[in-house]
């Protein structure tokens, strides 16, 4: 993907490799930026792409990450591998979604479907803004994970012990931010909403916060940076905190802790079909964006930004 991008990367453009940002400066005719290296820079916009940790987050209004009481074990498995130990099972031919209370596993094919890809959650939801002080990822066993999801039905076991060489990472969200943009900077991606995984959906909200403020950019020019970075603002605030929210949702649809479950307490307690009515229609309505065009908040955006020139 790098080598990708960089193809398409303009001439007039400067990549500079081996700079951390360290830390920034806001002021009235520039952003001026402080590099590990020793290196210092002047900018008259700053886009930050830099990530759940952001260093330039900090010169913008937020209440910070927080942990989410979850956490979750990764692990690869080749297709190959599965087909000979267990022929018959699901994954090796279907995405698959494992709920329970507390708990849930996410399974899909990537790779061309030549490697199975898991991911298994587990919660404490009381847990949920406490410090954590563990490393946000580790290693960890195959036994661990097994463990952790005792109880589960066979074919659980059977993928979880197929996991050579699991990770475990901690689960933080980021609090919904009530901008992104200062008036010389803007937060693009995770910096601006950094969201839980349970809608597969934080790569392509960055990719869209990009795609809408590199057109507006191309339609009003650098020189009016000052209204684009409110243009971007008004489209991608709303939307993007509305996806972050819905992820957030999400987790809690699949681990069995929404509206209308309150009884569930147990794993392995059965939901009664209205419940599994309520909980079909939260997980499809978390989903309902899918649909949403860019290019029409694109529109929206240009609208407002030519606004300022009539």
């Amino acid at each position: 993907m790098q080598a990708t991008l960089l193809k398409h990367v303009p001439e007039i453009c400067r990549i500079h490799l081996d700079h951390r940002l360290l830390r920034c400066e806001e002021k009235e005719d520039c952003v001026k930026l402080f590099f590990k290296n020793d290196e210092e820079a002047n900018c008259d916009v700053l886009i930050a792409a830099d990530g759940i940790h952001s260093v330039v987050r900090e010169l913008i209004p937020n209440r910070g990450l927080f942990y989410t009481g979850t956490q979750v074990f990764r692990g690869l498995i080749p297709k190959e591998k599965m087909q000979k130990l267990y022929p018959d099972h699901r994954t090796i031919r279907d995405p698959v979604n494992y709920s329970g209370k507390n708990q849930h596993i996410v399974v899909y094919p990537i790779s061309g479907g030549r490697i199975i890809n898991v991911v298994a959650f587990f919660s404490k939801p009381e847990d949920e803004g406490k410090p954590m002080d563990d490393l946000e990822i580790r290693s960890a066993t195959t036994e661990e994970a097994v463990d952790k999801f005792s109880g589960w039905e066979d074919e659980v076991t059977q993928l979880l012990k197929s996991i050579e060489k699991p990770t475990r990472w901690v689960i933080r969200d980021l609090y919904p931010m009530e901008t992104y943009v200062s008036r010389r900077i803007a937060l693009v991606g995770d910096a601006a909403h950094n969201m839980t995984p349970h809608l597969g959906a934080g790569a392509g909200q960055a990719m869209e916060d990009g795609y809408i403020l590199g057109r507006l950019f191309s339609e009003g020019g650098s020189a009016r940076w000052d209204r684009i970075l409110q243009a971007y603002d008004l489209v991608r605030h709303p939307f993007g905190n509305m996806i972050q929210r819905n992820a957030r949702a999400q987790g809690f649809n699949y681990e069995l802790n929404a509206p209308g479950l309150e009884n569930i307490k147990e794993k392995g307690q059965e939901l009664s079909p209205e419940q599994i009515s309520i909980l079909r229609n939260a997980i499809t309505e978390n989903r309902s964006w899918y649909e949403n065009d860019a290019d029409e908040d694109l529109a929206r955006a240009v609208e407002f930004l030519n606004e300022s020139s009539g």
